[in-house]
């Protein structure tokens, strides 16, 4: 029944599909990928030689009802050939269907007829699991296909992406990094499609905790502390074209407390801010040196106003 060799799996560095490698993959496939997977019985010339020999018969004999799902027939092909000879405890199949519908080919434990070592499922929505199993489910280096070209490439554990991973959306965007049943949670990185990029602490998907989010060429960099994807607490932004700065507290991402800013123009702010606009007591200095003390509201002077000359002599 082939080459027993061991009393259990060998143990594979297999390291998450870069972009690139698996792009050509996902885009040609459907949604869904496939009304149902049939494999043709054929009657090969005599009997296959092992299981594996028997797998990569059916596997060369599978026709999709649409042409459009070649592409699901290669990727059959290609597992086939990352498979290793059976090992001792294990049986080789194919198409075993779940009571929810997927279909498995790949490595079963002999006695308890769970997923083990390394398989393949196909689910009824037309979405592929493929890599590591145990107990029946994923563990260790696996990889996700879903219906509409997105993956999540990683360490999977207890069936889900937990650990370092990789998600890429249909859009081009991409998440790296650490993950918790498939979110982000920990340390990590996000990349947008229109270029801006995230790197930093990550909660239940979200920016949390501390983090520098950077729009696209740079033009634009915000630092510091995040709360639900929002600049919340101490931090800073500056904007390398308008040379605008700005230092101090946020709320839901607006200058809010207390805050120094600073303009093109060379006028700087120091004082009290609120939902991004110059509320309550501070100075403003411009350009000449002249300093305006006093009490604001909604960015506008309110109340009796200290004007300090660039001599330093004041009036009211």
């Amino acid at each position: 029944m082939g080459n027993q060799c061991c009393n259990k799996p060998p143990e594979d560095n297999v390291e998450a599909v870069p972009v690139q490698e698996f792009a050509d993959t996902r885009k040609e496939i459907p949604e869904p990928i496939v009304e149902s997977n049939n494999i043709k019985e054929s009657s090969p010339k005599g009997p296959p030689k092992n299981l594996e020999e028997e797998f990569s018969l059916l596997v060369a004999n599978y026709e999709p009802k649409d042409p459009a799902v070649r592409k699901l027939r290669n990727t059959l092909r290609r597992f086939h050939y990352e498979i290793r000879s059976p090992v001792e405890g294990l049986e080789l199949v194919y198409d075993q269907v779940s009571d929810n519908g997927e279909n498995y080919y790949g490595f079963i434990d002999s006695l308890t007829k769970l997923r083990e070592y390394k398989g393949m499922i196909i689910f009824p929505n037309g979405a592929i699991l493929e890599g590591h199993f145990k107990d029946g489910v994923a563990e260790g280096p696996a990889r996700k296909i879903f219906p509409n070209s997105e993956y999540i490439a990683g360490n999977y554990s207890n069936g889900k992406p937990n650990g370092i991973g990789k998600r890429v959306k249909r859009d081009g965007s991409y998440y790296e990094g650490e993950m918790v049943d498939g979110v982000p949670e920990g340390n990590g990185k996000q990349h947008f499609a229109n270029g801006d990029e995230y790197s930093g602490e990550f909660h239940a998907g979200k920016f949390s905790g501390n983090g520098t989010l950077t729009t696209k060429n740079g033009t634009m960099v915000y630092e510091g502390m995040f709360r639900d994807g929002l600049l919340n607490g101490e931090g800073r932004y500056y904007e390398t074209n308008s040379k605008k700065a700005y230092t101090g507290g946020f709320l839901d991402g607006k200058e809010s407390g207390y805050g120094v800013s600073v303009t093109r123009s060379g006028d700087r702010y120091e004082g009290e801010f609120l939902n991004g606009k110059r509320h309550g007591k501070g100075q403003l200095t411009d350009a000449s040196g002249n300093k305006y003390e006093g009490t604001w509201v909604d960015s506008e002077f309110e109340g009796s106003i200290l004007y300090l000359g660039a001599s330093g002599n004041s009036s009211q």
